[in-house]
């Protein structure tokens, strides 16, 4: 059973992805939690560490660039999925060098 946290500032996205990881996975996924922001997430991934973390890159407050970051020098052992509606590879370079396990645009 995993912990999933899904981060994204635009509510259709999380309620998405929400919808159809606990359609898919709902065997094998325990707690699914959601965030507006990287600020939220922190907040959350610093109580309850995640599993497997999906997120935005770019959001207000704090990026999913910025969060990921944050959970790899805390060594939190976190599987990460990266979205971006942004066809920057900047972006997608910076979430590889931190371990992300896949990149999509949405």
């Amino acid at each position: 059973m995993y912990k999933l946290l899904i981060v994204d500032d635009e509510l259709m996205i999380r309620e998405g992805l929400e919808f159809c990881v606990r359609k898919k996975w709902k065997e094998e996924i325990i707690k699914v939690h959601t965030a507006k922001d990287g600020e939220e997430a922190w907040e959350m991934a610093e109580k309850e560490t995640p599993d497997l973390l999906i997120t935005d890159i770019r959001m207000p407050r704090m990026s999913g660039i910025e969060l990921l970051r944050k959970i790899r020098d805390k060594k939190m052992q976190v599987k990460a999925i990266a979205l971006s509606g942004y066809d920057d590879f900047e972006y997608v370079r910076d979430m590889a060098l931190l371990g992300i396990e896949n990149s999509a645009s949405h």
